[in-house]
């Protein structure tokens, strides 16, 4: 078995590369999107029962019904009603942080104030309790593959930013799946460059085809992208020669990052322009930080060496997605094998 993982920004051109090699050429695919899909409608029958069974539906009812409660474990979103008040908080992760005080100041004290926080905490130790390693799922479908199928792997750079650590799981989880499977497994990372006005380009051009096709679900709004981006490069000063394709400046930075504020931003402000310059400077200054031109006015952006990838394809360059795909296969021939006999011996 061949499985290649493809490392990139989400927008960068991965899933038209994978398509082509699919359709073309006969290969198999996965990746997070995918697998988020899959662990999503997996996990909710799985939630469901949990919750019940802790009986925190029947002790939120008050509050909340069935559907409330599953959405605010799943996605952090708590809708919950007090009187004639209806409360709404987006939590970003599963411990709720700063719960108690959102509810003490829709009103709630004493006795109920404690008994609902305590609830609502379950929730999402419910939620955590369900989650599993996407690598895991992920490989559960592969190994499901023939043994000579040729496999490529749709993945981002994590949330934490550490993909070094992350690529390292994900080869030990693969290592640790072929010896039970017993099979030698040929294994690369191949990088998926994309520059960040390349990058610009390719979300908004994606963008607005999600917007004229009516799946406004394939929009990528934020400058999340970019964060990710940041992770797989590395950035020098210039010596003055600039590349038109890879240089980035102090203003360009400026401008992909009001570019690519989500459209909410100052949605019914008084003074939506002071907003969105707000929202675009808090972005900018991030960026700044992560493409290194805090101290300089240009930088050229170029694949980062040390993630040891076997091998980098730009898709920039607007070369088609067959070119693409034929590419990847040429610079994947020669891959190394991580090779595990059945008596568990790395050849």
């Amino acid at each position: 078995m061949k499985i290649v993982l493809l490392l990139g920004a989400s927008s960068a051109g991965k899933s038209t590369l994978c398509d082509a090699l699919i359709r073309e050429h006969g290969w198999h695919t996965h990746g997070v999107d995918k697998v988020n899909e899959i662990l999503g409608r997996e996990r909710t029958p799985l939630l469901l029962k949990k919750l019940r069974a802790q009986a925190l539906i029947e002790r939120l009812s008050p509050y909340m019904n069935e559907q409330a409660i599953t959405k605010l474990a799943e996605t952090g979103q708590l809708e919950l009603v007090h009187g004639d008040t209806t409360i709404k908080h987006q939590f970003n992760s599963p411990d709720f942080q700063g719960l108690e005080v959102i509810l003490t100041r829709a009103g709630f004290a004493d006795k109920e104030l404690e008994d609902l926080t305590h609830s609502l905490h379950e929730v999402g130790k419910v939620f955590e309790s369900c989650l599993r390693n996407p690598f895991d799922r992920m490989l559960e479908d592969v190994f499901e593959l023939p043994p000579d199928a040729s496999v490529i792997i749709d993945q981002v750079p994590p949330n934490d930013g550490d993909v070094k650590s992350n690529l390292d799981e994900f080869r030990e989880k693969l290592l640790a799946r072929a010896t039970v499977d017993g099979r030698p497994i040929e294994y690369a990372t191949v990088l998926a460059f994309c520059p960040p006005k390349a990058l610009s380009d390719r979300i908004h051009q994606r963008n607005e085809s999600a917007i004229i096709s009516g799946n406004l679900g394939n929009k990528r709004e934020g400058v999340f992208p970019f964060l990710q981006l940041s992770q797989l490069i590395s950035a020098a000063e210039t010596d003055g020669a600039l590349d038109e394709a890879r240089t980035l400046s102090k203003m360009q930075l400026l401008l992909i990052a009001l570019r690519h504020l989500p459209p909410s931003v100052g949605e019914g402000e008084t003074n939506k322009a002071k907003a969105v310059f707000k929202a675009g400077a808090h972005e900018y200054r991030e960026l700044m930080k992560r493409f290194k031109l805090s101290d300089t006015s240009n930088v050229i952006i170029s694949p980062r060496a040390d993630l040891d990838a076997h091998a980098v394809i730009d898709l920039s360059t607007g070369a088609s997605p067959s070119d693409f795909a034929r590419e990847l296969i040429a610079k994947t021939l020669d891959i190394p094998v991580l090779s595990i006999t059945a008596l568990g011996k790395s050849m």
